[in-house]
């Protein structure tokens, strides 16, 4: 079994954590040593919550977020299946709604014949239970396995570009409106593959009966990649590519809160949330 992961996305993401909280807290400190000046009044923590993730671009900010997800499974039998979503959020041109891009691929192609590994693989099936990945929040990865002769990948990257032009929307791809969902999935033989955007998390979801679930998401508090395997001879790999634009170039401090406010960890990926 290889299992693969990017610790450094981990590091960045808890580093901009630190720096967002530590941003939200210097202009606290200020009013606070200040409280008694005429005109300025403190800002409660209720107001501070709400204003979160709302923000202006300028110099040194977000121009543009996007998030690519790949999921493929090819099971013991020779059945593949793969899901895909692109998602772009431009807040160029002074946006503090984002226009919100998006692309789902989903597909299933049976194999014609039951194949050798099929022929040998035991007939008994695992029960693999992820409930407690639930409780989690922040970046998640985990494979859990229970069954041999399985390969399972989970791969993240982060690209930052300063300065760089906002891709082009491809002409397959739809604007997701205000509060929006869309969903595209695909059926054959107990298995599923599906992609979309709902309740403000994207995702993309492969399914075999009796075999496993594996997911990746963006939103609602959390981001990660999940492969549970209940049977034998299963190939699987997640792969997530996250890319940045900035602007500008700046302080490191200030990037990495941009990269925490251009993931939302605490926002949805809709338009309506920000």
């Amino acid at each position: 079994m290889k299992i693969h992961g990017v610790a450094a996305l981990g590091m960045a993401l808890v580093g901009a954590q630190f720096a967002a909280k530590a941003y939200a807290d210097e202009p606290v400190q200020q009013e606070e040593a200040s409280s008694q000046r005429p005109g300025i009044t403190e800002i409660s923590d209720e107001e501070l919550d709400g204003m979160r993730g709302r923000y202006t671009v300028d110099d040194g900010s977000v121009a543009w977020f996007g998030v690519t997800m790949n999921s493929s499974w090819q099971s013991d039998t020779g059945q593949v299946l793969q899901s895909a979503l692109k998602i772009g959020m431009d807040f160029s041109d002074g946006k503090q709604r984002p226009v919100v891009t998006f692309e789902p691929v989903v597909s299933i192609t049976a194999s014609d014949a039951p194949t050798v590994l099929a022929d040998t693989a035991p007939s008994v099936r695992h029960v693999v239970n992820g409930a407690g990945l639930a409780n989690a929040n922040g970046m998640v990865q985990s494979v859990q396995v229970a069954g041999d002769d399985n390969s399972a990948a989970n791969v993240t990257s982060l690209r930052v570009l300063e300065g760089g032009s906002i891709p082009l929307v491809d002409a397959g791809a739809g604007v997701l409106g205000h509060g929006a969902s869309a969903t595209v999935a695909a059926h054959r033989n107990g298995a599923l593959a599906q992609a979309g955007i709902d309740g403000g998390a994207a995702r993309v979801l492969l399914q075999i009966e009796g075999a496993g679930a594996v997911q990746q998401w963006v939103g609602n508090g959390s981001m990660g990649q999940t492969i549970q395997l209940g049977g034998y001879h299963q190939n699987i790999s997640n792969s997530m590519e996250l890319t940045l634009i900035r602007q500008s170039a700046s302080a490191g401090g200030a990037l990495m809160q941009n990269v925490a406010q251009a993931i939302g960890f605490s926002r949805g990926v809709t338009p309506s949330n920000f």
